[in-house]
C-alpha cells in the first residue's frame, strides 16, 4: 500500500536537501537543519521516513488488514486533536492516497450503518395504518426490507415503496426536495458552518502571503488536514442523521436525543477549531504559532456563520 521514498527532501516544507548532502566529507552526520525553513531532523528521516511510522496510525498502513487495524487507534487519537498532532508531526510519513481511501470507507460505511434507523424512522413516519413491522415485512417480503434500506440511504433525494408483486422497489424521485425545509435540516444544518470554516482556514493558509512564508508548508500537509477535517464534517451530518432517526422512533419525547440535538453541532465546531489550532501548534510546529492560530480560527468562525447565513439559510427561504 506504501513505498519507502529516498528522495533527500525536508519533511516540512519539501526543500531539496541534495546542496547540503554534498558538503558531506567522509560521513554522514546524525541530525541536520533545513537551510530553507529551519526544521531540525534526523538524517534518517529523509532518508527512510518509514522507520518513523507510527503503529496506530492509517496512513502508515502497509495492507487493507493493517488499515482496518490501525483503525480504532486513529479515531481514538482524532477525538483528543493535541494527541493526535502531537504524534502525527509533520516529520512523519504522509500518503494522502491511503488517507482519502480510508475516509471514503469510513464515510460510506458509517452512511450504510446509519441508514438502517433512518429507514426504519422514515418508514414510521409514511406508516398511516400503524402497521406492525414484521406484518409489513410478511406482506411484501425482501421488497419491504429494500425499501426500508433504500430510504436509509436516498432520502431527501429519492424514495423508495416496497413492491409486493416483485423483489424489487418503486423507485421515483422528490423532485421539490430543494429549497424545503427538509434539505436545512437534513443538509445544511449539519455541514454548513463547518464547510465555511474548512473554506476559510484554508484561506488563511494558502491566500495570504505573509502566512504562506510563516508556515512554509508542503501542500500534502495542508490536504492531510483538510480530508481529517472535511470527514469530520461528513461524520457529523450522519451523526446528526442517526439522532434524527433515533429521536424519530423514540416518539420526539425529550432526552438524549434532544440534548444531542442542540449540543452535536457545536461540539463539532469547537473540535473543528480544536483541530486545526493543534495542526498549526504541535503537527507543524508553526513558531510564532498564537497570531496564525487566533487569525484562522476567527476567520474560520465568520466564514462558517457568513456561508451558513447568507448561503445555505437563504437557499433554503
Amino acid at each position: 500500500m506504501s513505498k519507502d521514498t529516498h528522495q533527500p527532501i525536508c519533511p516540512k516544507c519539501g526543500y531539496d536537501q541534495s546542496g547540503e548532502i554534498a558538503t558531506w566529507q567522509s560521513q554522514c552526520p546524525m541530525h541536520g537543519t533545513c537551510p530553507e525553513c529551519g526544521l531540525a531532523f534526523e538524517w534518517v528521516e529523509v532518508f527512510r521516513p518509514l522507520i518513523r511510522d507510527l503503529h496506530w496510525y492509517i496512513e502508515h498502513a502497509v495492507s487493507i488488514r493493517s488499515l482496518i487495524w490501525r483503525t480504532p487507534g486513529t479515531l481514538v487519537r482524532l477525538m483528543l486533536p493535541h494527541l493526535f498532532w502531537r504524534e502525527l508531526d509533520v516529520k512523519k510519513r504522509i500518503s494522502i492516497p491511503v488517507l482519502i481511501v480510508w475516509c471514503l470507507l469510513l464515510c460510506i460505511g458509517t452512511h450504510l450503518l446509519v441508514a438502517i434507523p433512518v429507514g426504519l424512522e422514515y418508514w414510521d413516519q409514511q406508516n398511516w395504518m400503524a402497521q406492525p413491522l414484521d406484518q409489513y415485512v410478511s406482506q411484501y417480503g425482501p421488497s419491504a426490507i429494500a425499501a426500508i434500506l433504500f430510504n436509509g440511504i436516498a432520502q431527501p433525494l429519492y424514495e423508495a415503496d416496497a413492491n409486493v408483486s416483485v423483489y424489487l422497489v418503486n423507485i421515483s424521485v422528490q423532485r421539490d426536495w430543494w429549497g424545503t425545509d427538509l434539505i436545512m435540516d437534513t443538509f445544511f444544518r449539519p455541514i454548513g458552518y463547518q464547510l465555511g470554516f474548512i473554506v476559510l482556514w484554508l484561506a488563511v493558509l494558502l491566500a495570504i502571503p505573509h502566512t504562506r512564508r510563516l508556515t512554509k508548508l508542503r501542500g500534502v500537509h495542508i490536504a492531510r488536514v483538510t480530508v481529517i477535517s472535511t470527514t469530520a464534517m461528513v461524520l457529523t451530518f450522519e451523526l446528526y442523521r442517526l439522532n434524527e432517526a433515533l429521536h424519530g422512533l423514540g416518539g420526539y419525547k425529550t432526552g438524549i436525543t434532544s440534548v444531542l440535538y442542540k449540543w452535536i453541532i457545536p461540539m463539532m465546531i469547537v473540535w473543528q477549531a480544536v483541530f486545526w489550532a493543534s495542526a498549526v501548534r504541535s503537527g507543524w510546529g508553526i513558531r510564532p504559532w498564537r497570531l496564525l492560530v487566533m487569525l484562522g480560527t476567527l476567520a474560520a468562525l465568520l466564514g462558517g456563520a457568513t456561508l451558513r447565513v447568507y448561503v445555505f439559510l437563504s437557499t433554503t427561504a
